[in-house]
């Protein structure tokens, strides 16, 4: 979201990736009404809402002590005080894609596949020049043979299997950039550490 925000507003940014290609298959597959609202404010929830589910309640159970389940309570998940959008399901895939193709109207921002950050320094003596680039992050453009292992495993959908979706064939394959195998120093502003856990 961060990309997307940055493509939104014109800003200069570079944005990388371990991963070899785009999430396919969920880790994170609800949106709150607020989150939402916010992607609508970028143009993208029409999108996403074609095909996502509304949730409306939530059941809960639990074990009954018996080698059962018992029902637990039920919750409702929206009001209309909540916000315009409901709670939804929707598959993370298809949210990371949408937010893609926002960067790549916004602002041509694409994800450098492929590319590892490895060393951040920071210049503290020009931290508060507003014209300086002040952080320098060294990243390393990783060959075939590193790739595998920095990326998640995911499997790629193909044509015929039950959650292709045409509109990803662009995402599909990592666009070599000549750069594999070497390391670049990247002068910046503002560094933004996106990647869940590690960041």
């Amino acid at each position: 979201m961060a990309a997307l925000w940055m493509a939104r507003c014109g800003v200069n940014a570079r944005i990388i990736d371990t991963n070899i290609t785009k999430t396919y298959r969920g880790r994170a597959d609800g949106l709150q009404p607020r989150t939402t609202e916010i992607l609508a404010s970028f143009g993208i929830a029409k999108d996403i809402l074609e095909t996502a589910c509304s949730v409306h309640e939530s059941t809960f159970w639990a074990d009954d002590g018996e080698g059962g389940i018992q029902h637990v309570v039920r919750v409702s998940e929206w009001s209309p005080d909540l916000g315009r959008y409901p709670l939804i399901t929707t598959c993370q895939g298809r949210v990371e894609r949408c937010m893609l193709d926002g960067m790549k109207h916004y602002n041509n921002l694409e994800v450098e596949r492929g590319v590892k950050a490895v060393d951040l320094e920071v210049d503290e003596s020009t931290v508060e020049d507003l014209d300086a680039f002040p952080i320098a992050v060294t990243v390393h453009h990783l060959p075939e043979e590193e790739l595998l292992e920095a990326s998640t495993h995911q499997t790629i959908p193909q044509p015929g299997d039950f959650n292709y979706e045409a509109e990803d064939d662009a995402y599909r394959t990592r666009h070599l950039s000549g750069k594999e195998g070497s390391n670049e120093t990247i002068r910046a502003k503002y560094v933004i550490g996106a990647d869940g856990a590690r960041s």
